[in-house]
């Protein structure tokens, strides 16, 4: 399995561009997809720390709801 990444093969014919520009758009496509994945990154580190941050000010016992966890819960209504 892998992760739920599946890779997409970019071909010159599906971009619509002539060859001379085709590497700078495939290059701006990865870098697009590179700050998306730092953003996710970003987000599962966050809410691992503030996951720690909980358990070590109230324990290990009951519930653990974050601060992310209200937000997406407040998103909904």
């Amino acid at each position: 399995m892998n992760g739920g990444f599946r890779r997409k093969w970019i071909s010159w014919p599906e971009l619509n561009v002539s060859p001379e520009i085709w590497p700078e758009k495939v290059a701006g496509e990865l870098r697009d997809r590179e700050m998306d994945v730092k953003v996710q990154i970003t987000a599962v580190i966050d809410k691992s720390k503030q996951e720690r941050k909980t358990e070590a000010e109230f324990g290990d016992g009951g519930v653990l709801v974050t601060e992310s966890d209200i937000q997406h819960m407040v998103s909904k209504v």
